[in-house]
């Protein structure tokens, strides 16, 4: 279902199909987070931030990541 979502919002802003895997990755991240450790409030936060710093390094577009953890999550950063 994570997957299904972040496929929906990667086809609509014309992401290159070779960074989708990057895309998918940081999406299962943020779920391992919520599920898997239990993360809540500031920490998951916290986490994230992480997260979206360490992606937007390895070239993905901040914008869409961000895009990513309010339409999949409904988390705003």
């Amino acid at each position: 279902d994570i997957e299904t979502r972040t496929k929906a919002i990667l086809d609509g802003q014309g992401v290159l199909m070779s960074q989708y895997p990057m895309y998918y990755n940081f999406a299962r991240q943020v779920g391992n987070k919520i599920k898997y450790t239990g993360y809540a409030g500031s920490c998951l936060y916290t986490e994230i931030d992480a997260l979206i710093y360490t992606w937007e390094k390895r070239g993905l577009d901040g914008v869409i990541l961000r895009k990513i953890l309010l339409d999949v999550f409904g988390i705003l950063l």
